[in-house]
């Protein structure tokens, strides 16, 4: 993910580079490049394990495993979950702008150009072709 992901091209020639992921991203393929493919943790308790560092690890993990529950991501809320939340709000809104009214009364503003209040338009369903002829006798 950007912007990290364009670190690996900025490092020099001749420095190893070590890429843990899921899976292969990026252009891993100079000489000393290493991919490890897998879940990070555990591809890193793994290390750990070879190297002889797993002690030091364990005891990382759990000097930290109560800020790391803490910072737990909670479940994406759903397009659903979303709208109902819009929905709520605007609803909110509404009644909060409703009850604004109510409490100030009626409007004594006496200039009705701004008014909100929509205007009843009849509907002219004459064809254009039946208003180029009204008022022109028939033929």
């Amino acid at each position: 993910m950007h912007p990290f992901a364009s670190l690996v091209g900025l490092v020099p020639d001749n420095c190893p580079r070590v890429l843990i992921n899921m899976e292969e991203v990026g252009r891993f393929n100079k000489p000393d490049d290493v991919v490890i493919l897998g879940k990070c943790d555990d591809v890193v308790r793994e290390l750990c394990k070879e190297l002889g560092w797993e002690k030091e690890l364990d005891d990382a993990w759990e000097a930290t495993k109560d800020t790391l529950e803490a910072g737990e991501q909670e479940p994406e809320e759903t397009a659903e979950d979303e709208v109902e939340k819009i929905a709520k709000n605007l609803e909110e809104t509404l009644n909060v702008s409703t009850k604004k009214q109510d409490e100030e009364g009626p409007s004594t503003r006496s200039d009705d150009s701004d008014s909100a209040t929509p205007e009843l338009v009849e509907e002219d369903n004459t064809s254009p072709a039946q208003s180029l002829n009204e008022g022109k006798p028939s033929l």
